[in-house]
């Protein structure tokens, strides 16, 4: 089960941080738009919902794009410091943002880049236009206090494109050219162990020219 996935991931991975996702933008997208990180449940599967309130774990205060992290408890803490504080969906200062800056990876597990959710970060970075709603979508985080704060912010929208993270798989070929992918399998899906400098890399020379 999905306890069991993250104890062997906890098992190997001896030094570092080990993060899983822990979405709610579906759930925050409706009324009263409050994400409680002890309570909101995640929108995206079993690991996630699982790892969400596992209490070896610590969750970001991100309102739509939380983390559960995994791994020494001040590291992890600091991981998540801040979250509350950004602007964006994958904002560069998030955990997302600290994921790329420390060269961290990313494994999809029978999933392609459509589900790579580092790309859009990525393309905050490199300041891509048309990526982010012009209007604030208004949310309420809970902090560990019990205090609830505002928290405004711009979710991802491209005007004219249904869904931009259905065109990340074409990045695919050119992140194995320049050796982003390390490729296996775990169990019968497909896997796809992903370097965040070599994936941020190859974007940028892609947008240079």
């Amino acid at each position: 089960g999905a306890d069991g996935l993250i104890d062997a991931f906890l098992e190997y991975l001896t030094e570092g941080l080990f993060l899983v996702p822990t979405h709610t933008w579906a759930t925050v997208n409706q009324p009263p738009h409050i994400y409680d990180a002890a309570k909101t449940v995640p929108c995206i599967g079993t690991l996630a919902n699982v790892a969400a309130f596992r209490p070896d774990g610590v969750r970001s205060l991100h309102p739509t794009h939380s983390m559960a992290v995994f791994g020494d408890d001040e590291a992890a803490e600091a991981f998540i410091a801040g979250e509350f504080t950004v602007e964006t969906s994958t904002d560069p200062r998030s955990c997302y943002g600290k994921l790329i800056n420390r060269k961290g990876y990313v494994l999809l597990l029978g999933v392609v880049h459509n589900r790579n959710t580092t790309l859009h970060c990525v393309e905050e970075m490199m300041g891509v236009p048309n990526r982010l709603s012009e209007d604030w979508k208004a949310t309420k985080i809970r902090l560990k206090s019990g205090d609830m704060i505002e928290r405004p912010i711009h979710c991802h929208c491209a005007v004219g494109i249904r869904d931009v993270s259905a065109h990340y798989p074409k990045y695919e070929p050119a992140f194995r050219h320049h050796g982003a992918i390390v490729d296996g399998t775990f169990g019968n899906a497909k896997a796809q162990l992903c370097s965040t400098e070599k994936m941020a890399w190859t974007m940028r020379l892609i947008r240079q020219r």
